[in-house]
C-alpha cells in the first residue's frame, strides 16, 4: 500500500524535517511511486531498487515501516525486527500475526495514514521506547522465526502425518 505510505511519511514531513525514508526494492510500480513523492519534497525520499545487502540498509533505519493491503510472513518485518528495529504496520493478515501491537511495534488500521505517521513520530521521539520494542521484536523472530524453529515444525508436522 504505498500510497498509504508515501501520505504517513508527507504527514511526517508536514511536522518534522529531519526524516528520510527509503523505499526498497524494484518492481513495475517502482517510476509510478516516485512520481507519488510531491516537488520539493525528493530529499525526503531515497528509492534504493533492488538490493542485496539489506542488513546494510536496514541498519540505518530508525523505524521498519510496511503498509500493506495483506501479507504472507512477510520476510521485511522479519528482517527489520532481527535488526531490532520496531515496527510500525498495518493491521492486516499476516502481520497481526508477526508484530505484538506496542510490544514489537505498533500495528495500525489499513489506510490510516495520519495513524501511521504518529505512530512512527512517536517512536523518533522516544528512542528507549523503540530500542525496547526492537529488542523484544528480534528476540521474538530469534525464538519464533528462525531456520532451527521452522525445521523442528516441519519435522513435527511429518512425524504427526506418519503417526511416529
Amino acid at each position: 500500500n504505498f500510497p498509504m505510505f508515501l501520505k504517513a511519511a508527507l504527514q511526517l514531513i508536514s511536522s518534522r524535517n529531519d526524516v528520510v525514508f527509503f523505499i526498497v526494492g524494484d518492481g513495475p510500480d517502482k517510476n509510478k511511486i516516485q512520481k507519488m513523492v510531491p516537488a520539493g519534497k525528493e530529499n525526503h525520499f531515497v528509492f534504493t531498487g533492488k538490493i542485496n545487502k539489506v542488513e546494510e540498509v536496514v541498519a540505518s533505519f530508525d523505524v521498519g515501516v510496511l503498509a500493506s493491503y495483506g501479507e504472507g510472513t512477510s520476510n521485511s518485518l522479519l528482517e527489520y525486527m532481527l535488526l531490532t528495529k520496531p515496527v510500525v504496520a498495518t493491521d492486516v493478515f499476516g502481520i497481526n500475526e508477526v508484530v505484538r501491537n506496542g510490544v514489537d511495534g505498533y500495528l495500525v488500521p489499513q489506510n490510516d495514514y495520519k495513524f501511521m505517521a504518529l505512530r512512527i513520530n512517536e517512536l523518533l521521539d522516544n528512542p528507549d521506547l523503540a530500542e525496547k520494542m526492537g529488542q523484544s521484536g528480534r528476540e521474538r523472530v530469534a525464538r519464533n522465526y528462525s531456520i532451527h524453529q521452522m525445521v523442528s515444525s516441519y519435522e513435527n508436522v511429518y512425524l504427526e502425518v506418519t503417526n511416529k
